[in-house]
């Protein structure tokens, strides 16, 4: 596992520029340019767990809405169940409090609303190691169907872990450096949310290497 080389290997590629710059310039493309950026990330974790020596790919506009908008579909399937618990908390907080009894509805309100939060926040964290493995399978196979067995998702975390740990400790670092860009306007946080793109994908290729070679 190098986590450096996941910051560095984009400026590694002489056209780099060019190659980053059109990602970059989709992302002004309401939400087709968020889709682009993820299959950006997509192709680069594909070559990365390939061990393609070339890991920035050239740019595909077809190519990568394809995967963004595959590897979106698989995220949000496996968000469901937060999206059920955020679901809960707001109809309890909203309805529970006024159906009289106050002091008896804002009882429950309170206990159901920290489960909930509590189911949320651990699911969260599962979701942190699993979303990534998932991808990976289906960066490496093509397929959205193997995104989705399970078996082999949570093998791949647990022969992999600390390396997995890393990737998402390093694409939270990503994620900070993301909206830094608003210093210097739109053309500013688009290029660096394309950079923590590519830094993601770059370390989550690489901690499903690690599970791949064990």
């Amino acid at each position: 596992m190098n986590f450096g080389q996941a910051f560095t290997f984009i400026f590694d590629d002489k056209d780099w520029i060019k190659k980053a710059g059109y990602v970059a310039l989709c992302q002004l493309i309401p939400i087709l340019g968020q889709f682009i950026a993820i299959g950006f990330s997509v192709e680069i974790m594909r070559r990365v767990i390939a061990n393609d020596p070339i890991p920035l790919p050239d740019f595909d506009f077809g190519d990568f809405l394809g995967k963004g908008f595959q590897a979106f579909v698989i995220t949000f399937v496996y968000s469901i169940p937060m999206l059920f618990l955020i679901l809960v908390i707001w109809a309890v907080s909203s309805t529970l409090p006024s159906m009289g009894n106050t002091d008896v509805s804002n009882v429950i309100t309170i206990i159901v609303c920290v489960m909930c939060g509590g189911l949320a926040i651990l699911y969260g964290i599962f979701m942190a190691f699993v979303v990534p493995a998932a991808l990976g399978r289906y960066a490496e196979t093509g397929t959205m169907g193997s995104a989705f067995q399970l078996g082999k998702v949570f093998s791949t975390v647990s022969k992999a872990f600390v390396p997995y740990l890393i990737a998402v400790l390093g694409a939270l670092i990503a994620s900070i450096i993301a909206p830094l860009g608003t210093i210097v306007c739109i053309v500013g946080i688009v290029v660096t949310f394309t950079y923590s793109y590519a830094i993601s994908g770059h370390l989550y290729g690489q901690a499903y290497r690690q599970a791949v070679l064990v």
